[in-house]
């Protein structure tokens, strides 16, 4: 069977917000990801309990998010560059493991969570921090930066494993 035939024969697609989506979506589900978005969603907490009702006793919740709390944005303070409008909430220390596990999960895991960027990328953010007029000169050089994939481990974005009880 072709790859989107079997997509097809075993996935509903649909395009809404968590939210809605949750209470037209009849199946229960073993394993739930959400990968740099719970920092976006107006109530994290009416998102954990849905994402929580949509899952099987010891299914998995999977998520990753900002940590304001690591030495990076401490570091930067106002410079951090993950200070933007999109995001709602910046979840500290252990405000996402005890809102987990108000909202009826068992934190497994938590760990630094690794990124992959361009170089580039990286190195137009690292400007962005930067005073403007220094910014201004090492911008230009860009041109030099090769535009290949790296990993990048901050600490400043953690993944956070939990199984529903």
């Amino acid at each position: 069977m072709k790859f989107d035939k079997l997509v097809e024969a075993y996935m509903e697609v649909v395009n809404e917000n968590f939210e809605s989506a949750v209470n037209k979506i009849e199946s229960k589900f073993d394993v739930v990801t959400s990968w740099d978005v719970i920092e976006h969603v107006r109530n994290p907490r009416e998102f954990l309990r849905l994402a929580n009702k949509l899952m099987f006793p010891g299914g998995v919740i999977a998520l990753s998010t900002i940590d304001i709390d690591s030495w990076f944005p401490k570091l930067l303070k106002r410079n951090w560059p993950w200070i933007m409008e999109m995001h709602l909430y910046y979840f500290g220390n252990k405000t996402l493991e005890r809102m987990l596990t108000e909202e009826g999960f068992e934190v497994v895991e938590v760990a630094p969570y690794r990124h992959y960027a361009s170089l580039k990328y990286a190195f137009k953010k690292l400007c962005s921090i930067l005073p403007p007029l220094i910014a201004n000169n090492f911008v230009k050089l860009d041109i030099f930066i090769p535009n290949f994939i790296i990993p990048i481990t901050l600490g400043d974005i953690k993944i956070y494993i939990a199984c529903k009880r």
